[in-house]
């Protein structure tokens, strides 16, 4: 299973993993229909073709790095906070140049469930000036923001004051390093704002 580490987010088990933006899970040939058994990870990645849409991201249960899966994962229930085990085979493979979406999965069985960690973190990278222009990010007052319907507040002086610094740069792309709340409902914690590839603070 392809994973790619980018060095600006840490997950929940203290790993590097891939905020999404162009990478996938699914690996093997198009034509091999064999199931397989994936850890679906409690956080949505950012994937994009012609547009942009949060997808799930998944790994091995052998371990390793959590990819994003640009086709969502048929009759599987995502729920945020929530890592699940699943058995997965594909159903019907794309020209991911046309959609973004090479290879559909649907659920065989759902084997189990359990909370992300206290400190579970992942990080949503935006791309400047697309996502804001287009709608997808969304700055508000006193620390807020949304991007892509994840709302989020800023929970460190230094995310505060570097949001909308980095929005009017010009950087072409920015990790959003963010934590889950303490209760369901309640805004993402963004803790670190910064270039793609930097270290989050």
């Amino acid at each position: 299973m392809c994973a790619v580490a980018l060095c600006c987010a840490t997950g929940c088990d203290g790993e590097a993993v891939d905020d999404g933006a162009e990478t996938s899970a699914e690996g093997g040939e198009t034509g091999d229909i064999e199931r397989q058994t994936w850890e679906v990870d409690g956080s949505l990645a950012v994937c994009r073709g012609e547009g942009a849409w949060l997808c799930q991201r998944v790994r091995s249960v052998d371990g390793g790095l959590f990819s994003a899966l640009p086709c969502p994962i048929d009759g599987f229930e995502f729920v945020w906070g929530e890592r699940a085990e699943v058995v997965v085979e594909p159903v019907d493979f794309h020209d991911p140049a046309v959609d973004g979406c090479g290879t559909e999965y649907a659920l065989v069985e759902e084997r189990e469930r359990w909370p992300v960690g206290a400190d579970a973190s992942f990080t949503l990278r935006l791309k400047l000036p697309r996502d804001v222009t287009e709608g997808y990010f969304v700055l508000a007052e006193a620390g807020h923001a949304t991007f892509m319907g994840v709302e989020m507040v800023c929970t460190t002086d230094s995310a505060c004051e570097a949001l909308p610094r980095v929005i009017d740069g010009n950087a072409p792309e920015i990790d959003l390093s963010l934590r889950h709340p303490d209760s369901s409902g309640e805004p993402f914690r963004l803790y670190a704002v910064c270039e793609a590839g930097c270290e989050a603070g």
